[in-house]
């Protein structure tokens, strides 16, 4: 059995990116762990790598994904502005964070 992911490749995309945050943000928060505090917006998901993640992750759309700390939502705002690579949107177009 497959799954009917390929009839809405857009919509795979975008649980892509939901995934890839979640992933990301157990990341960020293991690193608070260690270290007390999340890295800076100038250290970026940079300072994850090696200890915390294999590579820097991209978005399903093969931009990176945008890193705040301290974020203007939470400690940390972590997120894409889906296909079109613009704020706002709907479908495919819709931006993915992790404050929503």
């Amino acid at each position: 059995i497959m799954p009917k992911i390929m009839d809405k490749p857009g919509q795979a995309r975008l649980q892509k990116a939901k995934h890839d945050i979640q992933t990301i943000s157990s990341s960020l928060n293991l690193y608070r762990l260690d270290k007390f505090s999340y890295p800076s917006t100038d250290e970026g998901l940079d300072a994850l790598i090696g200890t915390y993640l294999d590579r820097k992750p991209k978005d399903p759309w093969g931009r990176e994904y945008y890193y705040l700390s301290p974020g203007q939502q939470g400690a940390f705002d972590l997120y894409s502005y889906g296909a079109d690579g613009r704020v706002g949107g709907n479908d495919e177009n819709t931006d993915v964070n992790n404050w929503e």
